[in-house]
């Protein structure tokens, strides 16, 4: 038998829901902020420019002046620590 939810209810539980899901997302991009900033200049920066500033790899490299390539792999170094951190941190998959 199928419990009776009144519709008040139902968009209640949802709110809250949404609002969890919302404080925790905040959370989690708080951390990763915190986390970002603790890396080297050399992979701060690259990753500061193209997640805030949406700038190209290209662009970057003209602005660091460095090759393209170095930015590239700066990126994904820092992709990587990021990734180790948040893993020590529990946060899988993040």
């Amino acid at each position: 038998i199928a419990q009776i939810v009144h519709i008040e209810e139902a968009l209640n539980l949802e709110s809250q829901a949404h609002m969890e899901n919302d404080y925790f997302q905040k959370e989690l991009s708080e951390f990763i902020n915190t986390l970002v900033n603790q890396l080297e200049d050399k992979y701060r920066l690259p990753i500061y420019l193209h997640y805030t500033m949406d700038l190209s790899t290209e662009n970057i490299a003209e602005i660091l002046n460095i090759p393209t390539g170095t930015v590239k792999s700066r990126m994904n170094k820092a992709r990587q620590l990021l990734k180790k951190r948040l893993e020590v941190h529990n946060y899988a998959k993040a």
